[in-house]
């Protein structure tokens, strides 16, 4: 079994770790029928991105259809390595995404959110020693035996422009891939239905952090069409109960 200490090393040295059969396996079908229905029959595409109808959801676990989302935060394994690095001070990031057989993640990209923010002027790949903003993502079918996991370049996200060597993760149901937003990482291939819970994403209580919510926050109003945020209630107990600080 990986220690806390292992998980928060592999995060610093890769800049992705996983813990296994976090979700049950009821669990996992559940949240993926969640997602097969959301999308069933044209409904509810993102007609904030792309051609308008892409089978995203922004800012997801914020929206009540998914609430249920935010029970990953009850494994002690996950809290317990989100307060490793973060020196016991997470704050919650407000970025989330889920997706169902998107194409648009099948290039190379990092997750900053920076250069979301109107008139700022920050790269795309913006990077930072103390930008310590995580993702907390899981595939929702088994992906061991193809490559409709992740992939990525391990090392990328402290060393962007080095010689990396590409590394595929495949996942079984259940199992959570936390990774550093920065880490450049692309979606696989897959002939079935790919349903992922991309997000939610914890930082450091630090600046870069608030500066990665208010990019995330301009990105999801965007795409979801909409003028004003609001974080709701049951986030914000959820968010409380764990010490995740969200002011």
């Amino acid at each position: 079994m990986i220690t806390i200490q292992e998980h928060t090393n592999n995060l610093k040295t890769h800049g992705v770790t996983i813990i296994e059969n976090a979700i049950t396996p009821n669990q996992t079908e559940i949240y993926r029928n969640l997602i097969l229905n959301y999308f069933k029959d044209g409904k509810n595409r993102c007609k904030g991105y792309g051609d308008g109808n892409q089978t995203i959801k922004s800012d997801a676990v914020n929206h009540h259809y998914f609430k249920t989302f935010l029970n990953i935060f009850d494994n002690k394994i996950l809290m317990d390595v989100i307060n490793k690095l973060t020196n016991n001070t997470p704050r919650w990031a407000y970025h989330s995404d889920i997706h169902l057989n998107f194409n648009g993640a099948k290039r190379y990209h990092s997750d900053a959110q920076l250069h979301h923010i109107p008139d700022k002027n920050y790269p795309i790949a913006f990077n930072h020693e103390d930008y310590n903003v995580y993702r907390i993502a899981t595939y929702l079918q088994d992906h061991q035996e193809d490559e409709g996991g992740l992939f990525i370049f391990p090392g990328s996200h402290t060393n962007p422009d080095g010689d990396h060597e590409e590394y595929y993760i495949g996942t079984s149901p259940g199992d959570i891939i936390i990774f550093d937003t920065r880490l450049y990482h692309r979606g696989g291939t897959y002939s079935g239905d790919r349903c992922v819970m991309f997000g939610p994403a914890v930082g450091k209580d630090n600046k870069w952090t608030k500066l990665h919510a208010e990019g995330a926050i301009a990105r999801q109003l965007k795409q979801n069409h909409q003028s004003e945020y609001i974080l709701q209630d049951f986030i914000k107990e959820k968010l409380k109960s764990l010490n995740i600080k969200f002011n």
